[in-house]
């Protein structure tokens, strides 16, 4: 019998890794805020990515993952008759989806602060930045590989 089930966010809320935060960072993956939403769900497919930082005149606009590409095309698929769908989902820009503003932290955080920061916010990434530049990403799942 299944009593209940244990998340990251269960788990990094009672350990958190040791070490400074390069020892967690991911690569980061980016995409235009003005690119095209079928566009982007080929691109995380392809490269087989669960989340963008999303850029807008060089400067980071905001993040999308797979969970706004579902909510979105589920609100579309709603809104939107059967009939015109195929055309009109081309529509949907990256832009219109992406999650913003985002919180972000610099390369000097701690894990701990960062951890904490990602919990209180129930966030599940989080970009790393080197004076404004992102330069990788912290995941819940980066920091239970780490424990």
């Amino acid at each position: 019998k299944i009593v209940g089930q244990v998340t990251y966010g269960d788990l990094l809320a009672k350990m958190v890794p040791e070490g400074d935060l390069s020892s967690v960072i991911d690569p980061h993956h980016v995409i235009e805020a003005g690119e095209r939403m079928v566009h982007l769900r080929r691109k995380m497919v392809d490269e087989k990515v669960a989340r963008y930082v999303v850029m807008a005149d060089n400067k980071m606009a905001g993040l999308v993952s797979e969970t706004d590409v579902a909510v979105a095309l589920t609100k579309f698929r709603e809104a939107v008759d059967d009939r015109h769908q195929e055309h009109q989902i081309r529509n949907i820009l990256v832009r219109d989806i992406m999650s913003s503003p985002v919180l972000s932290v610099e390369k000097t955080a701690t894990i701990p602060d960062v951890v904490s920061k990602m919990l209180s916010k129930n966030i599940s990434s989080i970009p790393v930045t080197d004076n404004g530049k992102v330069i990788g990403m912290v995941t819940r799942e980066s920091l239970i590989r780490a424990l």
